[in-house]
């Protein structure tokens, strides 16, 4: 074994040796461009693009508009949206983004949000997942890094009339137990989760999410980690319906969402809540945490405190979910 390894060791002083030098010589005077994200983000665009940053409507922000396009405004000068040229030819939602820019009002179709809207059937479920994903699978047939759900969160709404703050909470966090208090991680939380929303999405009612995609995607691959819920899953997923589709058709854009439907940016412009001052304030920080505490001595100190935080992040979106919905009720 040590014979194969040997080798490595010499390239890896070498590749150590060169990046020391980089890392002690002064900054490279080169233009920012495709290099800049490619084959990774490089960690001093903050530094480099600080010219187009300074601009939440920069022309990077644009939606859907390829790469070249933008690089090709750019470079001729164009930094903003509101500067793209009036003959030049955009989409649908390229041309609604640069008009809120440029007016700073809100756009708003309300034939397609009120399709929307009389669709859904109560009760209402809004639900949403978190998720890690191990390098080295922990469950059987898992593979590395998939997306494995950790917690979720419930919010129930049984009528049109109930007030956001007087929906039913549900939520759930996997401890990362064996079953015998330890912190191996040998019982598949996948089986747990889909016991527990069984019991909790009725048999009627839509099962409202942001991204329905991911959200079916993780449902389905739990159910063939778990098949006695297989059944139960193909009877539910037709419930489901995805809350971006207003966002992302551009039936409701505000121009302070910069190009994006996310709920991190739908949720600030509709319900001034967000998530900037939270603990934990992305899914990619929920995943991190979570093993961190669950799966390292170091951070088992942290538990309750993150188990908490997490708690609270997971409850902001299905909370943020309620009340996105309320607005658009509200606008109708």
């Amino acid at each position: 074994m040590d014979e194969l390894i040997e080798p490595h060791f010499t390239a890896i002083t070498k590749n150590l040796t060169a990046a020391g030098t980089i890392l002690s010589s002064p900054l490279p005077d080169t233009s920012i461009g495709c290099h800049c994200s490619s084959p990774y983000e490089c960690s001093l665009m903050p530094l480099c693009w600080k010219k187009v940053l300074k601009n939440d409507d920069n022309i990077f922000s644009l939606t859907g508009l390829r790469a070249e396009r933008k690089w090709g405004l750019y470079n001729e000068g164009v930094l903003r949206t509101t500067q793209v040229p009036q003959n030049y030819k955009l989409n649908g939602k390229q041309e609604i983004q640069i008009e809120a820019d440029k007016r700073g009002k809100v756009h708003i179709d309300p034939k397609p949000i009120k399709k929307f809207v009389i669709q859904l059937k109560y009760p209402l479920y809004f639900l949403d997942f978190e998720t890690f994903n191990p390098a080295i699978p922990m469950f059987e047939g898992s593979s590395p890094y998939q997306q494995i759900p950790f917690q979720y969160s419930l919010h129930v709404q049984d009528a049109p009339s109930q007030k956001p703050h007087k929906t039913a909470h549900h939520s759930w966090i996997w401890n990362g137990n064996d079953g015998e208090g330890g912190n191996s991680g040998k019982r598949d939380p996948r089986e747990e989760l889909l016991a527990r929303l069984k019991g909790l999405l009725g048999k009627e009612g839509s099962i409202i999410v942001y991204n329905a995609t991911f959200e079916k995607m993780i449902l389905k691959q739990a159910a063939k980690a778990s098949p006695q819920h297989e059944d139960w899953l193909g009877g539910i997923l037709d419930r489901f319906v995805d809350l971006l589709e207003p966002f992302r058709a551009f039936h409701y854009y505000h121009p302070a969402q910069h190009g994006s439907a996310s709920i991190k940016s739908v949720l600030p412009v509709l319900t001034g809540k967000g998530y900037d001052n939270m603990d934990i304030s992305n899914g990619g920080m929920a995943s991190t945490e979570y093993m961190r505490v669950m799966f390292t001595e170091e951070g088992a100190k942290d538990r309750s405190k993150v188990l908490k935080q997490l708690e609270e992040y997971c409850g902001l979106d299905t909370m943020g979910m309620v009340k996105i919905l309320t607005k658009l009720k509200g606008i109708l």
